[in-house]
């Protein structure tokens, strides 16, 4: 987990420093990136109180109950339409194969 925690902290510094320099104007990068560290560290420590199996348990089942119609509308909705409209382009055949360019 240490190898992994590294590479996240760095990642996270990164991609949120040029968002807290916007708004912390007078912050070193060093302290900036060290506020930022420690505040992900200690959230992930909070998180990690719950448990493993918990967040597998009860976070991903309130993730898909939440996000999965979410996700599968648009899905079961887009898919037939693009068939149709590829098969009325041409671009696939009555069998739904894609037709090979010319």
């Amino acid at each position: 987990m240490l190898s992994s925690s590294v590479a996240f902290i760095f990642t996270v510094c990164n991609r949120f420093e040029p968002l807290i320099a916007k708004v912390w104007k007078n912050g070193s990068s060093f302290s900036i990136k060290f506020t930022i560290a420690m505040v992900f560290i200690l959230l992930c420590t909070f998180g990690s109180t719950f448990g493993l199996l918990n967040i597998i348990r009860y976070g991903y089942g309130m993730f898909t109950t939440i996000v999965g119609p979410v996700m599968l509308v648009p899905l079961v909705i887009s898919v037939p339409y693009r068939l149709k409209k590829d098969r009325e382009d041409g671009i696939l055949d009555e069998n739904y194969n894609l037709v090979e360019g010319e």
